[in-house]
């Protein structure tokens, strides 16, 4: 009885709590913290698995008189109460779920009622209960009974503790100190230890500026090509684990390498090194060019590079661009990969480039999609000339394959292969069965895994997972919608994944039929079941050292079998690396320990190093709060939470540096602000959470005077 109560009382309380607050704002300011259904069945679960033990240990204690004794029912109440409690401090403390104080609070008001109403329903049954008077005495004798419990010493020591949670958030979102500590405590008992796996340098004496991905030569496994996001291409001596020759440098086209910008994504071609072959020399790279040449215009360009000739200057010379398009310049959803398939076509992953005109469509840019186009130009049965180009966008040097989706629809971009994504930043072949993974980067929510088909339709902008959005799904849907095959909800610390690969190798048994991929904020990996049709229960291999903004951010397998990633690194002093995941042996941990000091290192370096901060902002917070400070990023119309105007004297006068540093550092919900703000403590420096307060008390004398 006392659980079904407990139940009705959260349910009815996740009610309330959505649509008021329940605890009066003059009191301090709480974290604005909406619980969805995923993060509610899991504090339900947590809820009832606590209050099940503490109503056991009391009917042992007490006896079970089933409402028949007024002292009874009310020790019952501080059973609840003190059940209660637990479950918050536990879900504050030893949880990543969500927490809100208001959902609590409800729940708790709305139980205290339903257990004087169960107990009018029982003296009714009882025959204590049939008149008003006998109802008025009844309720006296109860809040006589509630009176005596709550000044007793066991009362007063529950009460006392009951108000600890409440006591908590009140110091977690003004002390700056509480706060810092209790996140400490969060991490140590929520961050998972992992035993079995670790990532170790796999070129021990090499280091990379922000390596983005890495191909093995597909004809010489001796050599694996590394691309660094400033736009060089190093060719590295993977047998012998030495000579990093830079190959290519085309940085100067690059430029700018702000927000997503850089050199994204390459591949090598598949007759790469085969002397008899006219594409013996050819490598394809997707890059954005943000450079002085265009000004303030981006502009995002997959082209042909030859590295045939001993001479850089004439390979740098060799670019042939095949497809190059104008986008809106604040350098997001850029998408990423290049990939050959089995069937020796280009693959390509582009995002929606932040332009929502072209959502759901395939007659307008080549947005938002994966795009399959024949670089060999064979012709006849195989392929054909593109019969249009998109709009704002130059294309030569390909053919279009004649089985792709869209050939022959009117107005239909023919290069289109799959729609409705929003950042497909990797993609990769299963060697086994030839289906093609992508891992989409999502927006304020979700993050997801796809299986891409021919003709797909991945639902964004109108679903993100399984959740429909504020997006009208088109009235005639292009090609055949289909849903994740897996997605996981953000957290504060898991945000934005990373595609991966199907693992086929037998070199590490365990991981085998598993899909490899990982979260860049949070740095873990994952292996999940590759084979199953719905994929669920991820296991977590490890964690990088480096992330966020710095983490890894592409995986790959060796044709021997390893799995190697690229971790970025610092973006102005080599601290990228190629990683590879080995079994936690041993030497292997011997190794890690060694690297964590070359690390310490390392991170001195970084801190005598003049902070471009402007950079570090615009990776980092435009997204939301948009390069100029406005609140106008492109992720903003998504988020439930308002976003402040840096530029406004409103927000620069009401807001203290001490205010600013705990909601950077803790997050949102440190500060009584929305949980969709995440804590940067652990992913920025510590200069770098200093300076950055300095650079947003700047925003104000950016502002048009005429705007005042």
């Amino acid at each position: 009885m006392q659980l079904l109560i407990l139940v009705l009382a959260l349910l009815l309380g996740e009610a309330w709590s959505s649509e008021y607050n329940v605890i009066p704002r003059f009191l301090f300011r709480l974290p604005a913290t909406p619980l969805t259904d995923e993060v509610f069945l899991q504090t339900l679960y947590t809820l009832i698995t606590i209050g099940l033990i503490f109503y056991t240990i009391s009917t042992v204690v007490f006896s079970s008189v089933n409402f028949k004794n007024y002292k009874r029912t009310m020790k019952e109440l501080y059973t609840t109460l003190t059940s209660f409690t637990f479950s918050m401090l536990y879900i504050f403390f030893a949880t990543d779920l969500l927490f809100s104080p208001n959902f609590f609070a409800a729940s708790g008001i709305l139980y205290f009622f339903l257990l004087l109403i169960t107990q009018q329903i029982f003296d009714l049954v009882y025959g204590t209960l049939n008149s008003i008077s006998t109802l008025i005495n009844n309720l006296k004798l109860q809040f006589t009974q509630l009176f005596k419990v709550s000044f007793s010493v066991g009362g007063i020591i529950i009460l006392l503790f009951a108000c600890s949670p409440l006591l908590l958030m009140k110091a977690y979102t003004s002390n700056r100190d509480v706060a810092n500590f209790v996140t400490k405590i969060r991490l140590a008992l929520t961050q998972e230890k992992y035993e079995n796996w670790v990532l170790v340098n796999s070129v021990p004496d090499i280091t990379f500026v922000q390596p983005i991905m890495a191909q093995f030569d597909p004809n010489n496994d001796d050599f694996v090509y590394v691309l660094e996001r400033h736009g060089r291409l190093y060719k590295i001596n993977y047998k012998d684990k030495n000579d990093k020759i830079l190959v290519l440098d085309f940085s100067k086209m690059v430029g700018e390498v702000d927000m997503e910008n850089g050199a994204l994504g390459f591949d090598l071609h598949p007759d790469f090194g085969q002397s008899s072959s006219e594409n013996k020399g050819y490598v394809y790279i997707y890059y954005t060019d943000f450079s002085a040449v265009t000004g303030d215009q981006q502009t995002n360009r997959l082209s042909r590079f030859d590295l045939t000739s001993n001479d850089i200057e004439e390979r740098n010379s060799s670019e042939y661009p095949l497809i190059e398009f104008f986008r809106p310049s604040d350098g997001y959803h850029n998408g990423g990969s290049v990939e050959f398939g089995p069937d020796s076509f280009l693959y390509i992953a582009i995002g929606e480039s932040s332009e929502p005109s072209v959502h759901q469509t395939i007659d307008r840019k080549l947005h938002g999609g994966i795009f399959r186009i024949d670089v060999n130009k064979v012709g006849g049965e195989i392929s054909h000339e593109p019969p249009r180009q998109a709009q704002e966008t130059i294309s030569q040097g390909y053919y279009i394959p004649n089985d792709n989706p869209f050939v022959g629809q009117s107005n239909a971009l023919e290069e289109f292969w799959a729609l409705g994504l929003r950042n497909p930043f990797r993609i990769s072949f299963d060697p086994e069965t030839d289906k093609l993974w992508l891992g989409d980067v999502g927006s304020t929510r979700f993050e997801e895994i796809n299986v891409i088909e021919k003709g797909g339709n991945y639902q964004f902008p109108f679903i993100e997972g399984f959740t429909p959005t504020d997006f009208e799904k088109p009235a005639t849907l292009i090609g055949t919608e289909i849903k994740p095959k897996f997605y996981y909800e953000h957290t504060a610390y898991e945000r934005s994944i990373i595609g991966g690969v199907v693992y086929r190798p037998n070199k590490y048994p365990e991981l085998s039929n598993n899909y490899i991929y990982m979260d860049n904020y949070s740095g873990r990996i994952y292996a999940i079941d590759a084979d199953r049709d719905i994929l669920e229960n991820p296991v977590t291999l490890t964690r990088s050292e480096q992330v966020a903004q710095r983490g890894i951010t592409s995986i790959i397998t060796s044709p021997t079998g390893e799995i190697l990633a690229t971790s970025l690194g610092h973006s102005q002093i080599p601290t990228g690396r190629l990683l590879k995941l080995v079994p936690a042996t041993a030497e292997f941990l011997d190794i890690k320990q060694q690297e964590l000091k070359k690390d310490e290192e390392q991170t001195i370096q970084e801190a005598s190093m003049q902070i471009d901060i402007a950079k570090v902002y615009n990776v980092n917070c435009a997204r939301c709060h948009g390069v100029s400070g406005v609140g106008d990023g492109p992720d903003s119309e998504l988020l439930e939470a308002e976003i402040p105007d840096f530029t406004s004297s409103e927000f620069q006068t009401s807001r203290t540096n001490e205010e600013l540093d705990l909601v950077i550092r803790m997050g949102g919900e440190a500060g009584g602000l929305s949980f969709e703000m995440p804590p940067w403590e652990g992913f920025l420096t510590e200069n770098e959470l200093v300076e950055i307060i300095d650079y947003l008390r700047t925003f104000q004398d950016k502002k048009d005077p005429s705007q005042n």
